[in-house]
């Protein structure tokens, strides 16, 4: 049975243990993009029932005008869920292209689409790039309205998205060309990931009517970080049996974004090492009790400032 439901938010518990799993997950399909791409124009979001069992959970982009669908995500290991979803279809969408796109590790998908006699294109595992001789005179540019007819011309034509409906959503994709001789010779579309940004359009428009209580301009207090601590202790006392504890150390703001991002990397990796399981001696410090499994470190190097904190939780002794 196939249920139409409105907001992925109760299903994702359902979903996490998929979204990772190497044989059922979609390509490049995490939570987060579950959620935003859930809420979009034009995307359906199904569920497959086995009597009050949940199955599956499907998001299709269906576009009616033109009677095409295409997966967006498909999150289950089992054949009914996508027997019942394709009796579903075949009912509410008759006569409509299908496209699926889906993690070809998904032998059950794959196995189900074959017995339905579906065409397959050749998996694309990667592109390797291994450099240009010197005489080749070829050369990549990014789109221009010059070569329009000849991107056209040669565009893939099968599938949803032929050349004019690419130029038609240009906002949505980096497109860039391979020219030989004065002459279009190939072209990749890359598309853009938009759904920070939607999201972040989406809060501006629901706070642009909400009054700020602010009668000034916010600014920064210091125009620039100070190399000293603004405070060199600080205890809050609360109501709890196990005191937190961190201690941090502010050093000097990087002087180049190249020697900020070797330190950032380098020194987090490096408290990633020692205050966790790949730390040998970790475990011998939670069985002195030093601290409990509420521990950690982190560090950030920016042309503005730099600084590791190490926290956690600490267990007083009675002497």
């Amino acid at each position: 049975m196939i249920k139409i439901v409105n907001d992925i938010n109760e299903y994702l518990d359902w979903i996490d243990s998929l979204c990772f799993d190497t044989r059922f997950s979609t390509p490049f399909c995490d939570k987060a993009r579950v959620t935003a791409v859930s809420n979009k124009e034009n995307h359906r979001l199904l569920c497959a029932y086995d009597g009050d069992r949940l199955i599956g959970i499907f998001c299709l982009l269906v576009l009616e005008e033109e009677e095409y669908i295409e997966t967006v995500f498909l999150y289950t290991k089992e054949k009914k869920a996508y027997e019942d979803l394709m009796d579903y279809l075949s009912k509410q969408y008759k006569g409509y292209e299908i496209w699926f796109v889906y993690n070809p590790k998904n032998d059950v998908l794959g196995n189900y689409l074959s017995e339905k006699q579906a065409f397959f294109y050749t998996e694309q595992r990667y592109m390797e790039y291994k450099g240009v001789k010197k005489a080749d005179v070829s050369e990549v540019i990014p789109y221009c309205d010059s070569y329009k007819n000849e991107y056209i011309s040669i565009h893939n034509k099968e599938g949803y998205w032929d050349g004019e409906k690419v130029l038609a959503n240009i906002e949505d994709f980096y497109i860039y060309l391979y020219i030989q001789n004065q002459h279009l010779v190939g072209y990749i579309d890359l598309s853009k990931e938009n759904d920070t940004n939607e999201i972040m359009d989406w809060i501006k428009e629901c706070q642009k009517d909400v009054l700020s209580k602010l009668n000034k301009k916010i600014e920064r207090v210091f125009k620039k970080e100070p190399k000293e601590v603004n405070r060199k202790e600080y205890v809050d006392h609360m109501d709890i049996h196990q005191p937190f504890v961190c201690v941090g150390y502010k050093m000097d703001a990087c002087k180049t974004k190249a020697e900020a991002f070797e330190k950032d990397f380098a020194v987090n990796m490096w408290l990633d090492s020692i205050m966790g399981p790949l730390n040998p001696k970790f475990q011998e410090w939670l069985d002195q009790r030093i601290f409990t499994q509420f521990v950690g470190a982190e560090a950030d190097f920016t042309l503005d400032h730099s600084y590791i904190l190490f926290y956690g939780t600490i267990i007083f002794r009675i002497n």
